[in-house]
């Protein structure tokens, strides 16, 4: 039998399809929009002292590498080195 107990018991899973521009995701969420929902998440784990790691996932457009970006940076800036 394999010992899993160590894998994390939370995952999200927030990728950029969300973004209004996305041609698939439809929820048109703007570019701020995006930000809040993963400072949400960043805070929340960071706070509830909850592993943390970032995967790349949906997002279909020429801004999504942006938009990952900006999270990337508050992430490191906000939460990691003002912390």
């Amino acid at each position: 039998m394999i010992d899993l107990s160590w894998l994390p018991r939370r995952i999200c899973n927030a990728g950029t399809d969300i973004y209004e521009l996305d041609p698939l995701g439809g929820l048109k969420v703007s570019e701020e929009g995006v930000l809040e929902r993963d400072k949400f998440v960043f805070q929340n784990l960071i706070n509830s002292n909850i592993p943390l790691a970032m995967v790349l996932s949906g997002g279909y457009t020429q801004q999504s590498y942006q938009l990952i970006a900006n999270s990337i940076s508050y992430l490191l800036h906000q939460c990691l080195i003002n912390s």
